[in-house]
């Protein structure tokens, strides 16, 4: 993973389905997502991901919890199911089949035990 600027957007397309649990998805779409970074208050570096389905919508934020800034991020959604706060995993392509140890333990010990894994390599291969 990139250490990020300061505010940095990016767009991304890609056809892909989505859903709320394991199990239960959606038909393929295709979609358009601007992700970008930005720091919050007095950050030296970003610290909070958002994402606009459209140019000019409101954005959806989450705030990044834990990164070691090479193999894994550890996202803390604002607003997941019925308004609660969810967590993510992300792991850089080369960890992505091994997540190391202490990426889980950093999941465990600030967003709990129950954890859904949604990664489907057949899916999500460019």
């Amino acid at each position: 993973m990139k250490r990020m600027r300061k505010n940095t957007q990016h767009k991304w397309g890609r056809r892909t389905r989505f859903g709320s649990r394991p199990g239960v998805q959606t038909n393929p779409i295709n979609i358009t997502l601007y992700l970008g970074a930005k720091s919050h208050r007095r950050y030296k570096y970003p610290n909070i991901i958002y994402s606009l389905h459209n140019a000019g919508t409101k954005p959806y934020l989450a705030s990044i919890a834990y990164t070691d800034y090479m193999t894994c991020v550890l996202i803390r959604v604002l607003r997941f199911h019925n308004g609660r706060e969810g967590c993510q995993l992300w792991a850089d392509a080369k960890y992505v089949n091994y997540v190391p140890d202490f990426c889980h333990f950093a999941y465990s010990l600030l967003c709990g035990t129950i954890k859904y894994h949604v990664y489907n390599e057949r899916q999500c291969k460019p």
